[in-house]
């Protein structure tokens, strides 16, 4: 909760009351929260492209599916 409360003081998200359920909030991204999100997803690209400059397309093709196969197993349990 103190992320989204963070959230909300720094403008990113709106919380508003669930009218179908009284102790539930629905949570929305503003546009501010719009940008900085585009603005996080070029970043997290160039250091990707940084981190992984070295391998080629195929291993990079490779390397995704593993870390894949990875998460898949570790979400199971």
């Amino acid at each position: 909760m103190a992320a989204v409360n963070e959230l909300v003081e720094q403008g990113f998200v709106d919380r508003t009351p669930d009218p179908d359920h009284g102790r539930r909030n629905k949570v929305t991204l503003t546009r501010g929260g719009a940008r900085q999100l585009r603005r996080m997803d070029g970043l997290l690209d160039q250091v990707q492209d940084d981190l992984l400059e070295p391998l080629s397309a195929e291993e990079r093709r490779t390397l995704t599916r593993l870390l894949g196969r990875v998460l898949a197993r570790h979400e199971e349990e």
